[in-house]
């Protein structure tokens, strides 16, 4: 289990990560996963669970963070996967056209089904996203809640929460204004959780010893 040196340091920077990385989900996912702007919360409430799991994870010994990596790019692997293959998924997909045919989801319609084949609820569909999403947001609130039960200070605990949270806000109106691409996105992101990755790793070696 990693405990905090520099609870004030780490509790800015998970704070900034979270905010930043759901950002980021929020603005990538959907532009790669058209149907993931149908249900257009799905990104947000997924990285709200996964933060509030992680924090709640806090206590736990097991270093969720590591996982964290692994997970964001099983999740832009699958993205992409879906984009490349955006005709066959809008052909077995289904967006409620036959039950309400009166609705119009932009992007599919002009797809003609067979009835009589074998269709995936879109519901389903979206909810691999969010739970992808979840989990990959379980790290960064994992380190988050760690640091804010190591600043005895309640009030200044939330205020540097605060401050983090706005920070990532600005990193990623940063990235927009200079149209940095996705590249440069996640590159912070793996920064981000390289600096946790690499604390936690060093807290074990010192169990060890």
């Amino acid at each position: 289990m990693f405990t905090p040196q520099r609870p004030r340091l780490d509790l800015l920077i998970a704070s900034a990560l979270v905010l930043y990385l759901e950002l980021v989900c929020i603005r990538w996912f959907p532009a790669h996963v058209v149907f993931l702007t149908f249900f257009t919360n799905t990104v947000l409430l997924g990285s709200f669970l996964g933060m509030s799991v992680g924090c709640l994870a806090a206590s736990q010994k097991t270093d969720l963070i590591r996982w964290s990596p692994g997970l964001i790019a099983l999740g832009m692997a699958l993205a992409l996967i879906t984009e490349g293959g955006a005709n066959f998924f809008q052909r077995v997909l289904d967006v409620g056209n036959r039950a309400s045919p009166q609705l119009v989801y932009f992007g599919t319609e002009y797809h003609f089904n067979d009835l009589s084949g074998f269709f995936i609820p879109v519901e389903a569909f979206n909810a691999l996203f969010f739970f992808l999403i979840a989990l990959s947001l379980t790290g960064p609130g994992q380190e988050m809640g760690r640091a804010l039960n190591h600043v005895p200070n309640r009030i200044e605990a939330y205020s540097i929460s605060i401050a983090g949270s706005l920070g990532g806000i600005a990193l990623f109106a940063v990235c927009s204004t200079f149209e940095l691409s996705p590249f440069w996105w996640f590159l912070l992101v793996a920064m981000g959780l390289g600096y946790f990755v690499a604390a936690d790793r060093t807290a074990s070696r010192r169990e060890i010893r």
